[in-house]
């Protein structure tokens, strides 16, 4: 949207600028898009949206691998009630370290609010609400 608004306005500022101009109503539309358009692209560079988006796309598909991981590895203790407390241990470690490297990647992002932070951790509740990995667990021995 950024990118059409300000093409839009820097290619046909010129010729559209010259006829708006000369009418008083249309003089204030036309500064209103064209300083949109500013204002925007300014924004748009600066936040650098863009690979913004790309990184978060990157984290996200890196965190849904280790999620998948681990709910293999919750299924694997499932399917086998006998499993090696110790080989676990060691395993769920590893699993650990995973995940603190990949926090530690992440970049500080100014567009991260407190209150972005708290819908997911609210998202996160919910989704968690009925997950009881005993109940689960006891379920299925």
């Amino acid at each position: 949207m950024t990118k059409v608004l300000v093409a839009l306005t820097a290619s046909g500022s010129t010729v559209s600028g010259w006829a708006m101009w000369n009418d008083p109503e249309l003089k204030f539309i036309w500064l209103g898009i064209a300083g949109g358009g500013a204002i925007l692209a300014i924004i748009h560079s600066a936040l650098s949206v863009p690979s913004r988006l790309k990184q978060w796309g990157e984290f996200k598909q890196l965190f849904a691998v280790l999620r998948v991981e681990l709910e293999t590895f919750l299924d694997r203790m499932k399917i086998n009630p006998e499993f090696s407390v110790d080989e676990f241990t060691k395993e769920f470690i590893v699993y650990r370290k995973q995940y603190a490297e990949r926090i530690q990647k992440q970049m500080n992002d100014i567009l991260w609010t407190k209150r972005l932070d708290k819908k997911s951790v609210d998202a996160l509740k919910e989704s968690l609400k009925n997950f009881n990995p005993v109940d689960t667990y006891s379920k299925t021995t």
